[in-house]
C-alpha cells in the first residue's frame, strides 16, 4: 500500500510541475513576445524605415514592370517595357528594357543595364 501511495504522489508530482511549469513558461513567453514587440514598434525596424526614404523608393519600385514615360536615347523609345534592377539613390536607378512583343533584352553600345531617372519611368499596371 505504502508504495502505490508513492508511485501515485510521484505521479502527481510529476503531472503538478509539467503543468506549473507550461503555465509559468507561457506566461513568461507571452510577456517576452509583447516586450519585443513593442521595442521594435518604438526603436525597431519601423523607426529605420521612417527615417530612411531610400527604403521607400525601394519597395515601391525594385523588381517591378516598368514603362517609360520618355524617350532615353535612340534606342530606348516612350512606352518601352522593363524591369527595375536596383535603385541607386531616391531619383536614380538601373532597369532593363525589353523589346516590343518579345522578353528579349535591348542592347546599347554592349549594356544591357540603363541607368535612368525615377521621374522618367511609370509603373505598370
Amino acid at each position: 500500500m505504502e508504495l502505490i501511495s508513492k508511485m501515485f504522489l510521484g505521479i502527481l508530482g510529476a503531472l503538478f510541475e509539467v503543468i506549473i511549469l507550461e503555465i509559468f513558461g507561457g506566461i513568461i513567453k507571452f510577456f517576452y513576445r509583447k516586450i519585443k514587440y513593442f521595442f521594435n514598434l518604438i526603436i525597431g525596424k519601423n523607426y529605420e524605415e521612417k527615417q530612411n526614404p531610400l527604403i521607400e523608393t525601394e519597395r515601391k519600385y525594385l523588381y517591378k514592370n516598368i514603362i517609360l514615360k520618355e524617350d532615353l536615347n535612340e534606342i530606348l523609345k516612350k512606352g518601352c517595357n522593363g524591369a527595375v534592377l536596383e535603385i541607386i539613390d531616391s531619383e536614380n536607378a538601373f532597369a532593363e528594357f525589353y523589346k516590343l512583343n518579345s522578353k528579349k533584352q535591348i542592347e546599347s553600345n554592349g549594356e544591357l543595364v540603363f541607368k535612368v531617372k525615377l521621374n522618367q519611368i511609370e509603373l505598370k499596371k
